[in-house]
């Protein structure tokens, strides 16, 4: 089966491998963000996460 994306065809197992590319590209750094910011080692959650990282940043 092949979908059509931004006008390219990708069969869906092209599709998953991209997308599971991009999560852990995002985890990968959702990480990084949380050792440069102290305190963040303790929360969980994406959401929460980024929520403590724009609190620390605006008041930095």
């Amino acid at each position: 089966m092949n979908i059509n994306k931004g006008g390219e065809l990708m069969s869906v197992d092209m599709l998953l491998i991209h997308e599971n590319a991009r999560r852990k590209k995002i985890s990968k750094r959702m990480n990084i963000l949380q050792d440069i910011v102290t305190g963040c080692n303790r929360i969980t959650g994406k959401a929460a996460l980024l929520d403590e990282i724009i609190e620390y940043v605006q008041t930095s």
